[in-house]
């Protein structure tokens, strides 16, 4: 009797978790677009104060923003919780050297796939060399 009530258990489990929710692509543009998100940390490293390198996804595959002197624009593709960046379009402001090195590592970043994760309201976005950058939204 205790072998079939705990065979029932771990079908039980393995049902509930089997239908545990995951992020499709769907939900991910859904939690990506409509929204300025600002760079907290860029490939492993702070961001600097005021400079606001942020980041805005458009539904149609479009991406727009600030590289923390620089505005941009280019485009994005979405295939599960992998986005990649197409080429970027940026204005050509000089900068104060601390600021442009900011601005070079923020570009770089989007240079390569990045696995999209969400956590405690923040966008991480996760290099294949493990680096990340963390996002949130401007208040």
């Amino acid at each position: 009797m205790w072998v079939k009530l705990l065979l029932a258990m771990c079908v039980l489990g393995l049902l509930v978790s089997g239908c545990a929710k995951q992020e499709s692509g769907d939900d991910i543009m859904t939690q990506l677009t409509g929204t300025v998100w600002v760079a907290e940390m860029i490939a492993g490293k702070p961001g600097i104060d005021m400079t606001h390198s942020s980041i805005e996804f458009g539904e149609k595959g479009v991406v727009d923003g600030f590289g923390g002197c620089n505005s941009y624009h280019g485009s994005y593709t979405l295939e599960g919780d992998v986005v990649s960046f197409g080429p970027m379009a940026a204005t050509m402001r000089a900068c104060v050297d601390a600021i442009n090195d900011q601005e070079v590592r923020f570009f770089r970043s989007l240079a390569e796939p990045q696995t999209v994760k969400f956590k405690d309201g923040s966008l991480l976005l996760i290099a294949s060399d493990g680096k990340i950058s963390k996002f949130s939204t401007r208040e």
